[in-house]
C-alpha cells in the first residue's frame, strides 16, 4: 500500500490516503520466473537499467503505458493481462477491419 498526502494550503491540515498499489507488479515478476528470465535480461528487452525495471516489478514506481505494451508484445499477452484486469493470460484476437472503414 501507498500512502498519500493532501495539503491544503493555509488551513494547516493535511489528508494522508491510503492507496491500494496497482496490481501489475506481481504480475511482471511471474512472467519472467516462468520464462526463466533475469531482471537484467528483461530491462535489455524494454532498454532500460535493471534498476529501473527493478522498481516496477517491486511497485516502487509505476510502469509507463509504452513499456506495458511493449512487454505484452514480448510476452504474448495483453496489457489487461499485465495490469491485472483480466486472469486470460492468451492475448486477444487481431481486431478484424469492418469492411466499411476499408476506405476510409
Amino acid at each position: 500500500k501507498i500512502v498519500r498526502s493532501i495539503v491544503f494550503r493555509g488551513t494547516g491540515l493535511v489528508l494522508y490516503i491510503e492507496v491500494t498499489a496497482m496490481y501489475y507488479y506481481p504480475r511482471l515478476r511471474r512472467l519472467r520466473k516462468d520464462r526463466e528470465m533475469k531482471q537484467r535480461q528483461i530491462a535489455l528487452v524494454l532498454d532500460i537499467d535493471q534498476r529501473v525495471y527493478s522498481n516496477y516489478e517491486t511497485g516502487k514506481r509505476e510502469i509507463p503505458t509504452r513499456l506495458v505494451m511493449k512487454l505484452a508484445d514480448f510476452y504474448k499477452t495483453s496489457t489487461d493481462y499485465i495490469l491485472g484486469r483480466t486472469s486470460q493470460a492468451v492475448p486477444y484476437p487481431p481486431a478484424r477491419l469492418n469492411p466499411a472503414y476499408k476506405n476510409r
